[in-house]
């Protein structure tokens, strides 16, 4: 059964209009930049250690921000075994913040999983002005793994790494 409920106007108590704090939306913060990298580079990779896919350079003011960062690849199987996966890492200044692990289930080598998504927040993190932000990957029982793709036609993305600053 669906629902719909039709209004004209929404007002305030007073008869007012309301604003986004008045029903209950947290307005409190700004984004006050967008930073990007992207590559289109392969990285294929059996390791058990991380392997850096997409590295930048990306101001940070930890004292008056925060930072949401999102590593983005698409992830290929290099074998047919049904229980490879990929590790994922966010690293600032080469030291890894956070780690995720993607199990890859198909045993189709040419199965592309799913964009991946993986995001931090700079929470308490103090790494001075100028922030190196990575994204890697290893393998996770040492059987091939790959970025995708080496193509700026092709439809995917590539790999990505988003960092957006927000007002504390």
């Amino acid at each position: 059964m669906t629902s719909i409920i039709k209004v004209d106007q929404i007002q305030t108590t007073a008869g007012g209009t309301p604003t986004a704090a008045d029903l209950g939306l947290n307005v409190s913060g700004s984004l006050n930049d967008i930073y990007h990298a992207r590559t289109f580079n392969e990285v294929s990779t059996s390791s058990t250690s991380p392997v850096v896919v997409l590295s930048a350079t990306v101001p940070m003011d930890t004292d008056n921000f925060k930072y949401l960062i999102q590593f983005h690849t698409p992830i290929t199987k290099g074998s047919s075994a049904v229980n490879d996966g990929v590790n994922m890492y966010i690293q600032l200044n080469g030291t890894t913040v956070t780690t995720v692990y993607h199990r890859l289930y198909d045993a189709n080598i040419n199965t592309y999983a799913n964009q991946d998504i993986f995001s931090y927040v700079t929470t308490g993190y103090s790494g001075g002005s100028n922030v190196t932000v990575a994204g890697l990957i290893s393998s996770y029982n040492g059987d091939t793994v790959n970025t995708h793709d080496n193509s700026p036609d092709s439809t995917t993305t590539g790999s990505r790494i988003i960092v957006w600053e927000v007002s504390k």
